[in-house]
């Protein structure tokens, strides 16, 4: 038996063999009546070493690009020893500002304790703010955030071990890159990223980490709704969800 299938030199999978597998009532939809693309799958599946069954339910053919649903995604990066923490999941980036409109990246403010911050805008200061809590700092600057976030953004921390040696790569994705590509906003094209852009933000952030710190697991290949999103197709959140979700830590 090789990758799930049972084959010898008179019983290689042919084209009658796949129409009768077309027809099966426990053929996935998209192969249905598809002989070719099945005979396709099964050899995409054998160069990925996966079973023939699982390449068969896993591997989609979108727009004339070979896709991956998200647990084959996953199980790969997995099998090639790929762990992944999330350290940020579509966190809110907010501005934060001085009186005299300087601007300021929060890492730089954590990091200097010349300034305190307070939580909310300048424009709507709590009730005896410059009275009683501003003169109990007056020795440091007092920065400000917006009221509203003006991104989002998800991190996550990727590691794998290849030759001994331990790679580490963190991979960062934001909402600004989807406007950049219009995929979200309000000239946005596609609706799954008006509905639910922070769970998009994550999934883009996890498939495309695993492509920079493991391509040799995916072989370079995309993850299915990333296909469909440039195509402008809705889908489930199902696999959205999956991604944001899970967790692998060393």
């Amino acid at each position: 038996m090789e990758n799930g299938l049972v084959k010898s030199e008179q019983n290689e999978p042919n084209e009658n063999w796949a129409i009768q597998l077309s027809e099966s009532s426990l053929c996935p939809a998209h192969l249905k009546k598809k002989p070719k693309d099945i005979l396709y799958t099964i050899q995409l599946g054998n160069e990925l070493s996966i079973p023939t069954t699982v390449a068969i339910n896993s591997i989609y053919v979108i727009g004339d690009k070979p896709t991956l649903g998200v647990h084959l995604y996953k199980s790969l990066a997995l099998r090639g020893g790929v762990t992944w923490k999330i350290l940020k999941n579509a966190e809110p980036v907010y501005r934060w500002s001085d009186s005299t409109g300087n601007s300021y990246l929060k890492e730089e403010l954590d990091a200097d304790d010349t300034f305190k911050t307070f939580p909310f805008s300048i424009t709507k200061l709590p009730n005896g703010f410059t009275e009683k809590i501003a003169p109990q700092f007056a020795d440091k600057i007092l920065v400000f955030r917006s009221e509203k976030p003006i991104d989002y953004v998800t991190q996550i921390e990727f590691k794998r071990k290849v030759r001994g040696e331990v790679m580490i790569h963190t991979q960062e994705y934001r909402l600004k890159d989807a406007i950049t590509a219009g995929l979200a906003g309000e000239g946005g094209s596609n609706q799954n990223w008006q509905k639910r852009p922070k769970n998009m933000i994550s999934a883009r952030c996890f498939t495309e980490g695993i492509r920079n710190i493991a391509p040799d697991t995916v072989m370079g290949m995309y993850h299915k709704d990333e296909i469909l999103d440039t195509l402008k197709k809705e889908y489930t959140a199902e696999d959205v969800s999956d991604i944001v979700t899970s967790e692998v830590v060393n």
